[in-house]
């Protein structure tokens, strides 16, 4: 078999090279997005009522509109309904209420989740 030399051209390999960019700009931004919402976190668990503070910083940081604007609360809603990542932790029974669990990531991005109640568990 003849061995064929293979030339780039050079805006073939800007392009190369602005794909890597592009992605270490992406993992860049996702490190500082999980780096706050932990910080985030950390402030609710140091609070002194931590229903309140998660209420406070959903209102300021949630890109949410119907959780930024109800202070993080999305009502009730059976298993089935969220993404399965949040059925994860808001239906596993060994997770505690009235505590901040997270970060979860899901499709649309990473979320601390508040649960207040729960229903339809034996162990509650």
């Amino acid at each position: 078999m003849e061995k064929v030399p293979v030339y780039v051209k050079i805006d073939e390999y800007q392009d190369v090279l602005d794909i890597i960019h592009m992605v270490q700009g992406k993992l860049d931004e996702a490190k500082r997005t999980l780096e706050k919402i932990n910080n985030l976190k950390n402030e609710i668990l140091a609070a002194e009522d931590q229903q309140a503070k998660f209420a406070e910083l959903a209102a300021e940081h949630s890109k949410c509109p119907s959780g930024a604007q109800a202070g993080g609360n999305l009502g009730s809603f059976r298993q089935g309904q969220m993404v399965p990542e949040f059925d994860e932790v808001i239906f596993g029974a060994d997770n505690a209420l009235n505590v901040v669990h997270g970060p979860v990531k899901t499709q649309f991005g990473q979320h601390l989740i508040f649960i207040t109640e729960r229903s339809g568990i034996e162990s509650e």
